[in-house]
């Protein structure tokens, strides 16, 4: 399980473009898939824990908000 939990750190600290894949950001599902897709079997949740374990830095995606109103702040 070490060794797993190593590659997923690995592919954490790694751009999914670096990768040959095609997107800029990891999700928990993304990551999960390619995971499986590299014969590591884990789940989103164990994911999860890994990060919050190692302390690790990640960025989750923010929604940006749109209006009609003129006087809008788009950079809020």
């Amino acid at each position: 399980m070490q060794e797993e939990r190593t590659k997923i750190i690995s592919f954490l600290n790694t751009e999914p473009s670096k990768l040959g894949l095609h997107f800029n950001n990891w999700s928990q599902n993304k990551l999960a898939k390619f995971a499986k897709q590299n014969n590591i079997k884990i789940s989103p949740s164990q994911i999860w824990r890994i990060i919050k374990k190692e302390e690790i830095k990640y960025k989750t995606k923010r929604s940006k908000m749109y209006s009609n109103d003129k006087k809008f702040l788009r950079n809020i």
